[in-house]
């Protein structure tokens, strides 16, 4: 055979490989060619999972593996490749021992014999994918601790002799393998229910529950705006599946995945009870407390200073330090610290009670709900603006502090002479409302007085009998 006809083949098979990641580079010496290079041999989905474990300076670690990290084949090419000579190789994965490798070492050269003559590398590569699965499927354990690499085959893919750092290697290729056979499928959303594709869902690990990202999205930024300082989860109620960054990336834009990340480390730090934040809105620094101030102990209790801008304030009110007096709080303080009460976690409320005060918050937290529930229920006399409960009757209320007559539907004041014309006006949005709201508790009470009837006339007469 020629050497332009062996050039021809040889390139012929470089295109079979293409789908195998193949890299080579060609080299003149002389009047010959060699041709070196490389081919990673992806695997296929193992029928069972298989544990991978290591020991690490953290402890044991281990991991399921579904996809398996690939192998990778370097090459030489002789001159007189494949007419005479067989390609010079070595096999490289981070979880074939040395007897595994001299396995499939051989199972090449044996394909090399029958094939001998005709290009190989294609064979080669359906070789190790058969002869690798075989292997694995019939492992249940891989402990990277007893695979031992040579320095060679280390330095050639740059993977450290550490088996953590493998481990991770391993991790990191199932979880994109994972999701590469995922987006092939049609999945239905939890919740909206529609069919997507892969690439239209996401799917959370370990639960394995799928939603489609528009849900995803959906949520997760009604999140954002309640200020969540908690990491965001799967969908499912009840379900503690944290989104991976990937996820969090893909559901929410640039903008939306750095404010979460900001809320996620300001909730942290909230939990730290020796970190504030400086209140000085041009500052926002964090201001480490010193031992005294958390135990109790120093001659200026609830003391903070800002060591970027040098204010002291009150870590507890975070106004300007007032020394020993009570701190004071405003309706927005209350309604910030009830809102944080009400989201936290049991630690959480912990960190509220170890910063404020476990009496001062739930005097404030009474005194919030108190504020809500007159909101709720009561209403302003227009002229005194004392606060009152309607509890039965008509609209006409009549202020019992400074005597006056107002509407309770609009808030308007009534005349003294003639109180009921406000609602007898035609046009007026109050016209014929005088009993708005108590005609059904009415009904109700004339049924109840039905029931309460003594049939007297039934005992005159049995007693005339």
């Amino acid at each position: 055979m020629s050497g332009e006809e062996e050039r021809t083949e040889k390139h012929s098979e470089e295109r079979k490989c293409s789908d195998c990641e193949l890299h080579y580079s060609i080299k003149e010496e002389g009047l010959h060619s060699t041709i070196d290079g490389c081919v990673r041999v992806n695997l296929p989905k193992l029928e069972k999972p298989i544990i991978v474990r290591c020991n690490d300076a953290k402890g044991s670690k281990e991991i399921k593996i579904n996809y398996m990290s690939p192998l990778r084949l370097t090459f030489d090419l002789p001159h007189d490749y494949p007419s005479s000579s067989a390609p010079r190789f070595s096999i490289y994965a981070v979880w074939i021992t040395q007897d595994e490798r001299e396995q499939l070492s051989s199972s090449l050269k044996d394909c090399w014999r029958e094939y001998r003559g005709m290009p190989i590398l294609f064979a080669w590569t359906q070789t190790l994918e058969d002869e690798a699965m075989r292997m694995l499927n019939a492992k249940s354990v891989i402990d990277l601790d007893a695979i031992h690499l040579d320095d060679s085959s280390d330095s050639e893919v740059g993977v450290q002799q550490d088996s953590g750092e493998r481990l991770r290697f391993m991790s990191e290729y199932e979880e994109n393998a994972s999701q590469v056979d995922f987006e092939k499928g049609w999945y239905d959303c939890e919740v909206c229910f529609d069919s997507k594709s892969g690439k239209e869902s996401v799917k959370f690990m370990p639960c394995g529950h799928i939603f489609c990202i528009g849900c995803v999205s959906s949520y997760y930024r009604q999140r954002l705006k309640d200020l969540t300082t908690r990491r965001l989860e799967c969908l499912r109620e009840g379900c503690e599946s944290a989104a991976t960054q990937a996820q969090l990336k893909l559901a929410l834009a640039k903008e939306e995945f750095e404010r979460y990340e900001s809320l996620l480390l300001a909730g942290t730090l909230d939990l730290m009870s020796d970190v504030v934040v400086c209140p000085r809105i041009a500052c926002g620094a964090h201001v480490l407390l010193d031992a005294e101030q958390l135990n109790g102990t120093s001659l200026t209790p609830n003391l903070g200073q800002c060591s970027l801008c040098n204010y002291t304030f009150c870590i507890i009110c975070k106004k300007t330090y007032h020394g020993l007096d009570d701190c004071v709080f405003d309706a927005a303080l209350r309604e910030e610290l009830l809102m944080k009460h009400e989201k936290a976690s049991a630690d959480e409320r912990e960190a509220l009670f170890r910063r404020y005060g476990r009496k001062k918050v739930e005097r404030q937290i009474e005194w919030m709900q108190s504020d809500r529930w007159m909101a709720q229920n009561s209403k302003p006399c227009p002229r005194c603006r004392v606060k009152i409960e309607k509890a039965d009757g008509c609209n006409k209320i009549h202020c019992a502090k400074c005597g006056v007559n107002f509407c309770w539907l609009c808030g308007t004041e009534l005349g003294k002479k003639n109180p009921y014309e406000h609602f007898n006006l035609p046009g007026s949005c109050c016209f014929n409302r005088l009993f708005e709201g108590m005609e059904e508790s009415d009904s109700e009470g004339e049924e109840d007085e039905e029931d309460d009837w003594i049939p007297f006339l039934e005992d005159n007469d049995s007693s005339d009998g």
